[in-house]
């Protein structure tokens, strides 16, 4: 009877466990929802990056990108990059602001900055981007 008592009472706290386990598994991309949605709202900060964020929500900043790539699959630097570029790409096909104003609303520190990775994504500069973008 004893031995019976301990394999019901080993399953009750497994199934427990396993609540627990899945609330917690809720709680962390609840969590990586709500970066990802301050990033996407404050893209145009240029001090917006892993150390700010971590500040921002009380975290280290290691456990915060590791939180972040387990639920997107991308480093929290990586994808501001990607952000970044996006809204660039963005406003140069569809706005006619200059490309400092660009570099500006996109969050980009630099105009340097912003050329580098129009050069790494694209192989041309941001003013030829638009050229062959604008009004498609």
């Amino acid at each position: 009877d004893t031995e019976k008592e301990l394999r019901e009472r080993a399953c009750e706290l497994s199934a427990q466990l396993l609540q627990l386990l899945q609330g917690a598994q809720q709680n962390s991309k609840a969590a990586a929802d709500h970066i990802r949605r301050y990033i996407d709202e404050n893209l145009e900060d240029v001090n917006l990056c892993v150390t700010s964020l971590a500040e921002a929500f009380e975290r280290k900043s290691r456990s915060l990108d590791e939180l972040f790539r387990q639920h997107y699959g991308i480093s929290v630097f990586r994808y501001i990059q990607a952000q970044r570029l996006a809204l660039a790409e963005r406003l140069l096909a569809e706005t006619r602001l200059d490309v400092i104003q660009v570099c500006e609303r996109a969050g980009y520190g630099s105009i340097n900055t912003m050329l580098r990775a129009f050069k790494q994504a694209h192989a041309v500069s941001p003013s030829v981007f638009r050229s062959q973008n604008q009004n498609r």
